[in-house]
């Protein structure tokens, strides 16, 4: 029986009667190794706060874009889980998932499927999953920028790839891509697109996450790209109605990257990516929302990527990583957590890369 899966009450005591005083938390950052999904990249992922697990689905794993992936799979904080809805979404890889806070969904847009770009909505209830027919529908596109506006409950979505490109670098460098400059709001029932001016330039796989601040309440947006050649390194924020290009200097221009909110550190944590003169990232940058980018510099993150899948787990205190794209064509299992300080593998030492 896994340490982890002992009951907390009395393991303590045992510890207790040996002498052993034990770090509360340590166990669930470093020892029993999560398992996981098979290798793969470009999946979606999201944190499901009503059920306090993370969920992912889909992605590009061994057979490459032409052969996405349709699985769903949750961590509660012990192992990863397959799970196996009754209804199950078209395989599809680079869509976007987030948690809807107000309507208690994950829910899921677009990406690339077996026949080209997807434009269809679905949201996870935590056993199925279910297709919504809203009566406007955004064009089909991959890798556009998703997050969950939770001043204003509404998810927001912006840009994307109308080819439907994989936003793995390693595939998708090469391909002409069809960027997106387009703002869509979603309310659980239908997609409403605005008009805002000024707004981002058209882009794919920009990374996108609400700032939940008391003082912030906004959208963040950076990077992306608009071609093979041309990545961006802005920032812009989203307060319902406007975008604004915020005047600061941070990461590197790139595309590929993650980025979600951290409720412990109240900073928006950004990791990796891709460009095209920095194949691979693996750096780590906090936002605090009131303009100012950091650079941390954690001892041990993990190796170089793109395009995995990232979360934070509010009820565990830890933001998520899974897998993703690095050299040589090669597909990542590690599940990795960062703790506002440094990154630990969750996975065997066998398959953390670093």
């Amino acid at each position: 029986m896994s340490i982890r899966r002992f009951p907390s009450v009395v393991l303590l005591a045992l510890l207790l009667s040996l002498g052993v005083v034990p770090i509360i938390g340590f166990a669930s950052r470093s020892w029993a190794d999560v398992g996981g999904p098979p290798a793969r990249c470009c999946s979606g992922m999201a944190y499901d706060a009503a059920r306090q697990k993370t969920v992912l689905f889909g992605g590009t794993g061994v057979g490459g874009p032409a052969n996405p992936l349709s699985d769903t799979w949750t961590l509660d904080g012990g192992v990863w889980t397959q799970v196996f809805p009754v209804d199950v979404p078209p395989a599809r890889h680079s869509t976007r998932m987030v948690y809807d806070g107000a309507r208690g969904r994950v829910v899921m847009f677009g990406g690339t499927g077996m026949s080209g770009p997807l434009n269809d909505t679905w949201t996870w209830d935590g056993t199925d999953w279910t297709q919504q027919f809203p009566v406007d529908v955004p064009p089909a596109r991959s890798s556009p920028g998703l997050a969950y506006d939770g001043q204003r409950h509404v998810v927001v979505m912006f840009g994307g790839d109308a080819a439907g490109g994989s936003d793995d670098g390693v595939n998708a460098v090469p391909l002409t891509i069809v960027p997106l400059g387009d703002t869509w709001t979603w309310d659980g029932t239908d997609w409403t697109q605005k008009f805002p001016t000024p707004s981002p330039s058209a882009r794919s796989s920009p990374g996108m996450a609400f700032h939940g601040a008391t003082n912030r309440k906004v959208v963040l947006l950076f990077g992306g790209r608009e071609s093979s050649t041309l990545f961006d390194g802005d920032t812009w924020q989203w307060n319902g109605s406007n975008w604004t290009n915020l005047p600061v200097t941070g990461p590197q221009a790139r595309s590929g990257h993650r980025m979600e909110y951290d409720t412990d550190t109240q900073t928006v944590v950004l990791f990796g990516g891709f460009s095209n003169t920095v194949p691979f990232f693996n750096d780590t940058w906090t936002f605090d929302g009131r303009g100012t980018w950091t650079h941390q510099n954690p001892t041990s993150p993990p190796g170089l990527r793109c395009c995995g899948g990232m979360a934070h787990d509010q009820f565990r205190h830890r933001m998520l990583y899974f897998g993703g794209g690095t050299t040589n064509l090669v597909k990542l299992g590690d599940t990795w957590a960062w703790d506002g300080t440094n990154w630990s593998c969750l996975s065997s030492p066998s398959i953390c890369s670093t």
